[in-house]
């Protein structure tokens, strides 16, 4: 079996670790990363500027701060987002956070999509 890397999940891994199907997952397919740093220029932030991290299953902005898991659907799509009080004192602030009720940065993850 070959899929793209849509499929790399934990609970997709180990479901064909513990079966005998020859698998082959596309890795380190995600999100593109933008040619300008984020430093030299005004862009809004992306996904692909945080930094995932599976041991504990968190991000970390640009700006130094942990995004947690704050919810997560039946069908395995997740929602993970930081602290209302230290996006609001970030330097990246204005790029990054987009809510029109002045909410911390979220990032959304489709049981299918990438990190």
């Amino acid at each position: 079996m070959s899929v793209d890397n849509g499929y790399m999940s934990g609970d997709n891994l180990q479901t064909l670790a513990e079966s005998t199907i020859a698998a082959y997952i596309a890795t380190h397919k995600g999100e593109k990363k933008h040619q300008n740093p984020l430093d030299e220029s005004y862009r809004k932030l992306s996904k692909s500027d945080f930094i995932y991290h599976e041991e504990d299953n968190t991000f970390t902005c640009p700006g130094g701060q942990t995004l947690n898991l704050v919810r997560q659907s039946k069908e395995g799509d997740r929602v993970y987002q930081g602290n209302t009080g230290v996006c609001a004192n970030c330097p990246y602030q204005p790029p990054c956070c987009q809510s029109q009720k002045g909410e911390a940065r979220t990032i959304n993850i489709p049981m299918t999509g990438n990190r």
